[in-house]
């Protein structure tokens, strides 16, 4: 299986979002923030719509902590409301039921750190646990049944960034890493469908890509803005079967995992709309590179199971 995606990067102090050539430093988008407030976390759930956390709402710390739904990778809202406790800063999703987690508050240890598991997208809370060890902490992943969490331990005038395994959903760690760099803070981090680890740092301002879940890096970049403290990848469709697409009208054959499809839509038996090179083509499949009739692919999409075959195939 062949996974495609484009990094979505958010700093807090531009209120936009970013979106990135795969995971790299290349923008190819960006948009403003749904709304104007203190940005902390970012996912998508299962029907690709963008989530997305906020510590606060408003002109003071003292205004409530916010989740948004937004269609897609837009700023469209879908919903939004109050998260439990305050100082949201990181959500999640484990593919049925979105999970937050609230900061406590390191000069008041009867303040834990909280995470929250909802049902579904809602404010109905179906579980929660309290989870010690960092002073303040970042954001959440999930990936395989597991939580990941972020945070950092202060000494003095430095601050140390560690990434936590957790068993299931749990406050149990089952391993622990360093975050890259020095004097850090990592704020949020991802796991893409690969299995590697995506990770931003608001005081050294990169976004990591490391090699599985640990800290060996595969690579990094400066983050575009600053302050990165949101994360996720948007992925655009998974391969089911090996194929070829043909360009209508220019006799040009390519192999279809070559082709970026940003929203892939079926079109009819006889063609389907692809974005190549930012420009929409209708195409045909082809069974090679010199055939003329298309054979069934499969294409997991955003948008559910397509089959695209030429008509008449």
């Amino acid at each position: 299986m062949v996974v495609f995606g484009d990094l979505v990067s958010m700093p807090t102090t531009k209120n936009y979002y970013y979106t990135h050539s795969g995971l790299s430093n290349v923008l190819i988008g960006s948009f403003a923030q749904p709304v104007v407030g203190d940005t902390q976390g970012i996912c998508f759930d299962n029907s690709n719509n963008l989530l997305c956390s906020y510590s606060y709402v408003g002109p003071t710390t003292a205004d409530p902590s916010v989740i948004y739904q937004c269609s897609g990778l837009s700023n469209t809202i879908l919903g939004s409301f109050a998260t439990p406790g305050s100082d949201c800063q990181g959500v999640a999703f484990d593919g049925s039921n979105m999970i937050t987690i609230n900061e406590g508050d390191y000069f008041y240890p009867f303040v834990p750190h909280c995470v929250y598991t909802h049902s579904g997208i809602s404010t109905n809370i179906i579980g929660s646990f309290t989870i010690s060890g960092p002073q303040y902490i970042g954001g959440i992943a999930y990936y395989q049944g597991n939580l990941l969490s972020c945070g950092i331990f202060v000494s003095g005038v430095t601050t140390i960034g560690v990434i936590f395994q957790h068993s299931g959903i749990s406050s149990t760690y089952t391993g622990s890493f360093l975050s890259p760099g020095t004097n850090n803070f990592p704020q949020d981090i991802y796991v893409n469908n690969e299995g590697n680890l995506i990770s931003c740092d608001s005081k050294n301002e990169h976004i990591y890509i490391h090699s599985g879940i640990s800290a060996t890096l595969t690579g990094s970049f400066v983050a575009p803005g600053s302050d990165p403290v949101g994360v996720a990848i948007y992925d655009y469709y998974n391969i089911l079967s090996s194929g070829y697409v043909k360009i209508q009208n220019s006799g040009t054959i390519i192999p279809i995992k070559l082709i970026t499809i940003e929203q892939a839509e079926s079109v009819g038996d006889a063609s389907v709309r692809v974005a190549l090179n930012e420009n929409v083509y209708c195409a045909d499949l082809a069974t090679s590179e010199s055939d003329t009739y298309a054979s069934p692919v499969k294409i997991q999409t955003p948008h559910g199971l397509k089959i695209w075959r030429q008509s008449g195939a």
